[in-house]
C-alpha cells in the first residue's frame, strides 16, 4: 500500500476506486465481444492437383467455418459449384465415402493443429487435402 508520505488516505481510496472502475470497464468490454468467429474459406482445385486424372476441370470452392477459442464449431454455407467434379466434392465435404466421414463433420471439434490428423476421404483425396489446407490457412496454422 502507499506510504503515508505518498498520498492521503482519501487520495488512495480515490485511486483504488478508479482502478476498480477500469477493471469493470475492461470486463464489460470483454463480455460484449463475441466468442464465436466465422471465417470464409476459399480455394481452387485444378486438374494439375490430381495425379490420377479424376479432376476434370478447375473450380473454386467457398464455405464458412465457425470457431470458438480456436476450435471448429461448425462448417457450412458451402457455395461451391464443382461442376463435373461434384461427386468428389460431395464425398469430401458431407457424404464421405468408403467408411470415411465427410470433412465438414470430421473436422468439428478440431483445432488448427489437429487438422492433419483427420483422414482424407477415400476417392476424394485431392478435394479433402484442399479443404484441410484451406481451413488451416484460414485459421492461421502452418500447412
Amino acid at each position: 500500500m502507499l506510504a503515508k508520505t505518498d498520498a492521503t488516505q482519501s487520495e488512495a481510496a480515490d485511486l483504488i476506486s478508479k482502478v476498480e472502475g477500469y477493471i469493470k470497464d475492461v470486463q464489460t468490454e470483454r463480455a460484449n465481444q463475441p466468442n464465436d468467429v466465422t471465417k470464409t474459406v476459399t480455394g481452387k482445385i485444378s486438374p494439375a492437383d490430381d495425379e490420377d486424372g479424376n479432376i476434370t476441370a478447375e473450380y473454386n470452392f467457398s464455405f464458412e467455418v465457425t470457431l470458438k477459442d480456436g476450435t471448429i464449431l461448425s462448417i457450412g454455407n458451402d457455395t461451391t459449384n464443382a461442376g463435373g467434379n461434384s461427386k468428389y466434392w460431395t464425398w469430401a465435404t458431407t457424404e464421405g465415402h468408403k467408411d470415411v466421414a465427410g470433412l465438414f463433420n470430421s473436422l468439428i471439434g478440431k483445432s488448427a493443429t489437429e487438422i492433419n490428423s483427420v483422414d482424407a476421404v477415400t476417392g476424394a483425396t485431392v478435394s479433402s487435402n484442399a479443404i484441410k489446407n484451406a481451413v488451416k490457412a484460414a485459421l492461421g496454422a502452418n500447412n
